[in-house]
Order: C-alpha cells, then sequence, then structure tokens
C-alpha cells in the first residue's frame, strides 16, 4: 500500500467533528471542536480506511487523502522540464469531407444556392 497522509483545509472546517468519530486516531477536536490532524503518514489499510471514511463523512469537504510516495530529495516534488520537438510533417493530414487528404485544417464542403434572380 502507497503512503498516504491526512489532510485539512481550516478555512472550511466548521467544527461538526464527525471526522474525529470516524478516525480518532489521526483526527483530534480542539477547544471550539474544529478538526486538527498531526499529519503523520497513513501506511495501514485499516487507518486508511477509517481516514477515507472520515473524508467522505466530512459534510464541508474539508479533508482528503494525499498519495505520499517515497521521495529521494526535494527536486523530486517538482517535474522536469518538458521539450518540445517539432515535427517532421508540422501540419497533420486529415481527410475531408469528399474522403481525400489534406494538409492544416478541415475544410468545410458547402454546397451553393442558385439564385433564380
Amino acid at each position: 500500500m502507497e503512503p498516504f497522509r491526512l489532510v485539512i483545509d481550516a478555512a472550511r472546517c466548521d467544527g461538526h467533528g464527525i471526522c474525529a468519530l470516524r478516525c480518532p486516531e489521526l483526527v483530534t477536536l480542539d477547544e471550539w471542536g474544529y478538526a486538527a490532524v498531526d499529519g503523520g503518514q497513513v501506511t495501514s489499510v485499516p487507518t486508511w480506511r477509517r481516514a477515507r471514511r472520515a473524508v467522505a463523512a466530512c459534510p464541508e469537504r474539508a479533508l482528503n487523502l494525499e498519495k505520499t510516495g517515497p521521495m529521494s530529495s526535494p527536486d523530486d516534488l517538482h517535474p522536469p522540464p518538458v521539450t518540445v520537438t517539432a515535427a517532421s510533417d508540422p501540419a497533420p493530414r486529415h481527410k475531408n469531407a469528399t474522403g481525400g487528404a489534406e494538409s492544416g485544417s478541415w475544410k468545410v464542403a458547402t454546397k451553393r444556392r442558385s439564385s433564380s434572380l
């Protein structure tokens, strides 16, 4: 099982306390009833299930489970830059309405009405 951590958006918490009932080993309530989490990793399946139930039970959606995979260095927080290379054919080939291939964008086939003036 990948490690997870339970995080709380304190600005969204309204102090219902349901999360502490669902997962008391990770969530505590302060003196006013607002939730607080320790931020530790959830590595056991039973604790993860209780944390998931606490996330689902929160009426304000203030809780979330985030994956915390193993990191070897702080550089793992940022992905490497993406390198864009030019394709050999810059314009993709598409089939037009008559079935022939054309380069570039789609052409719209329209019928001209004959005017009876």
